[in-house]
């Protein structure tokens, strides 16, 4: 035989015994061994060394103890090791470096401690190393710059101390380099440029100190000037440097970037004037400097910057009048705070001013006791005491428009409205109106009396009553809500602001239908969970994730449904394993693997989606 899997009556239930020593190590052919997400305890067997053409080994989602063979060191066909989520406790022995055909390591969270082996190096070949989540001494080994192939170096929580190797700038194809919550002192290593295809950069929670090389890393203790190469980083969508001690002009140390949507200086010592080039950052939508040592005048070339929403200037010594032209001002320079209302407001089947009269009377202009949720754009209040006495729930813009800013709020307001007085579908919430007075800036929506999912989940009384049928017609309900936004609406509407966010925003900012898919995704296994599944998701999505992810799901199930409602029973057993399963496809690191919201809808049997 070519191929031996080692699976049957493993994957159907769960073992709770130790590795079966005697009858796996008979199995000389073997090359793959999986035995991962069960309750297996005991240690590590020492006969493993004798299936000599093993080459994928998963003990994954365990609870095994003790040691790690060096026996292991005898699987020279070994491609890839899955042993994470177990208690070894000890260190990793020497002998591994002898792998040197291992392709992918994950030994996340396992308890180990000791040094990380100089002979790690030796693994050429490895393309993914995950170490995080550990109890390692010591320092970064050099010989770590010897892994020329590696895409995924990760290191995060494991004890480590002392520099950065300046050996690490070798690995030019690294994809991913996580360092953070660790004891690392010292400057970063200027090596750290070499990195040309690196996506994403994990330093936060150490000791770093010094100037900031070629790369820029946010809350640590850096001091000096920010690099003059960065200046020519026309590319550069978003930087965060705030919390540090920078110094240096902000002239000098900034250029123009036509991709930038997001950068804070916040909390440094920056000095000099604002420049008027930076109206030509185009798509800019947030610019913070607040507290540092800036002065003159504010450029009003800056109000040519039409998509700013956000700027923060506190805390400095600039002078001076505020532009007319900042936040397109020239349309309002004439308006008081106290223009007629009835001009801005407008709600269907209502006086404009006397609704808006109301709202501020009835939240008490917006007091906090009536807030309800907070999201991206605004905090949602509870309207209650209206004369026609009818409820409904007001979301005011974090932004007001008294200081400018008002054509970008605007453009937000009039997307979202276009969209929603478009939309008639009876899972997604009514819009009744808005307004965009200077004062106060806000829409009006149809109150739901349930609030979030969030809230009712973490109320014990709530959830219970939350039974498994009404569970699954909420995540049936979504999926109706998401595929009439995607599909019956021209253009598609991107939901954006619910769930959490899609892992490929952190580097491509692009936001598209199968973001919301992810979402959808967190959501449902929220709901199924009775909390936030974000522990379950780091653990479950390794390498091997793709392989295992829909038996090591049966398998798990329900032990992590939400514990305070019994198991379910047919009918709902089944539509809630369904509903798991979909939710994990849903939450592929692919994009492009996830389904579409109308594949959900046909995998949920919702008849007439969208209706």
């Amino acid at each position: 035989m070519s191929l031996i899997r080692f699976e049957e009556g493993c994957r159907s239930g769960y073992m709770r015994y130790m590795i079966p020593t005697t009858s796996v190590i008979q199995m000389k052919l073997l090359q793959t061994l999986d035995l991962a997400y069960n309750k297996l305890y005991g240690g590590f067997p020492k006969s493993i060394g004798d299936l000599y053409i093993l080459s994928f080994l998963a003990f994954a989602v365990n609870n095994l103890s003790g040691s790690i063979p060096s026996e292991i060191s005898q699987l020279t066909s070994l491609l890839q090791v899955e042993l994470h989520n177990n208690r070894f406790s000890v260190s990793i022995p020497r002998e591994v470096g002898t792998l040197r055909n291992l392709l992918i390591i994950n030994l996340n969270n396992c308890k180990l401690t000791g040094l990380i082996p100089s002979s790690v190096g030796n693994l050429t070949n490895l393309v993914y190393l995950n170490l995080n989540n550990n109890q390692f001494s010591g320092m970064i080994p050099q010989e770590i710059g010897t892994l020329g192939k590696i895409k995924h170096l990760l290191l995060n929580n494991v004890g480590l101390s002392g520099s950065i190797p300046k050996e690490i700038g070798m690995l030019r194809g690294l994809l991913e380099l996580d360092l953070s919550l660790n004891g690392l002192f010292n400057r970063i290593p200027a090596t750290i440029g070499n990195l040309s295809n690196l996506n994403a950069l994990y330093l936060y929670a150490n000791n770093l100190s010094g100037s900031i090389p070629e790369e820029v890393c946010l809350g640590n203790h850096f001091t000096g000037l920010v690099p003059a190469s960065l200046k020519n980083c026309i590319s550069l969508r978003r930087v965060r440097l705030e919390d540090n001690q920078l110094i240096g002009s902000i002239i000098d140390a900034f250029g123009v970037y036509p991709n930038l949507d997001y950068i804070d200086l916040s909390n440094n010592k920056f000095f000099g004037k604002l420049s008027p080039t930076w109206s030509r950052c185009h798509n800019q939508t947030s610019f913070k400097i607040s507290n540092n040592n800036l002065s003159g005048t504010i450029p009003p070339e800056i109000g040519e910057a039409t998509q700013l929403g956000v700027l923060h200037l506190s805390s400095n010594h600039v002078t001076g009048e505020i532009p007319k032209e900042l936040g397109s001002a020239r349309e309002t320079e004439n308006q008081s705070q106290e223009e007629p209302i009835q001009n801005l407001f407008a709600v269907w089947r209502y006086d404009g001013k006397i609704m808006y009269e109301n709202i501020i009377k009835a939240t008490e202009e917006f007091d906090s006791k009536y807030c309800i949720g907070v999201g991206r754009c605004g905090s949602v209040y509870r309207a209650a005491e209206l004369q026609t006495g009818q409820v409904i729930a007001v979301q005011k813009l974090h932004s007001v428009l008294t200081y400018g800013g008002m054509s970008s709020i605007l453009k937000f307001f009039t997307a979202e409205i276009q969209a929603l007085t478009e939309i008639r579908h009876r899972n997604i919430v009514k819009l009744f109106g808005f307004c965009s007075h200077p004062r106060h800036s806000f829409l009006v929506y149809e109150y739901l009396e349930g609030g979030s999912s969030d809230k009712i989940l973490k109320s014990k009384e709530k959830a219970i009553a939350l039974n498994w049928d009404r569970r699954i017609n909420i995540v049936k309900g979504v999926a109706n809500a998401l595929y009439y936004m995607h599909h019956n609406c021209s253009p598609p509407i991107i939901h954006r602001t619910f769930g959490y966010s899609a892992p490929e925003l952190a580097y491509t900012m692009e936001v598209n239908e199968k973001c919301d898919v992810y979402s959808y995704g967190v959501l449902t296994l929220e709901v199924v969970l009775g909390q936030h599944p974000g522990d379950l998701i780091s653990s479950l999505f390794s390498p091997s994730f793709s392989s295992v992810c829909s038996t090591a799901w049966n398998l798990l199930l329900k032990d992590v449904l939400d514990q305070r409602l019994s198991l379910p029973t047919y009918p709902f057993a089944e539509e809630v394993i369904s509903v798991a399963k979909l939710a994990l496809a849903c939450l592929n690191e692919s994009p492009r693997s996830r389904p579409s919201m109308e594949q959900v809808c046909k995998e949920l049997s919702i008849p007439n989606p969208a209706s």
